[in-house]
């Protein structure tokens, strides 16, 4: 990611204005953020993103993605999962996981866009997962990108 703490206006991290901010408010804070970390990482004007266009689409690929979770986890100090953006892959639904993911009400209310879909396929257990034990992040993502290629070509 391009911004870091020391980019941040306000000064530390982005947790500290979030969870200063008047609840009404968090969930538009929230987005913007996002916004503008999304457009950095991916080279678009923050504009251009909608809150349901899919990320994907938009040019975030499997590395992006990994470096926007261990960006967010930094500023939001919380760990989150390594397939975030995959499984939350609209804005809408990224920022409704991560006021849930800390534990801030999110006054619309709104369910992350990928939770009706994926209430009908459970996840796989991380358990029943055959990813090889310590694996680097850049090596997770390469693999991540090639299973995720393997499955666009079966469809």
């Amino acid at each position: 990611m391009t911004t870091t703490q020391s980019d941040n206006p306000a000064g530390g991290r982005f947790v500290d204005r979030l969870s200063a901010a008047p609840a009404p408010l968090r969930r538009a804070l929230l987005t913007n953020f996002l916004r503008e970390q999304l457009g950095n990482a991916i080279g678009i004007d923050e504009a251009e993103i909608a809150a349901d266009d899919k990320l994907m689409d938009l040019g975030i690929d499997s590395l992006r993605a990994v470096e926007m979770k261990m960006y967010l986890e930094d500023e939001l100090g919380i760990v989150l999962g390594s397939s975030l953006l995959f499984d939350y892959p609209t804005l809408n639904g990224l920022v409704g996981c991560l006021l849930k993911e800390l534990g801030l009400p999110d006054p619309q209310g709104a369910e992350p866009a990928s939770a009706a879909s994926a209430a009908s396929v459970p996840p796989a257990p991380a358990s029943d997962l055959d990813i090889p034990d310590g694996l680097s992040e850049q090596e997770l993502a390469a693999l991540l990108e090639d299973e995720l290629n393997h499955v666009e070509r079966m469809n």
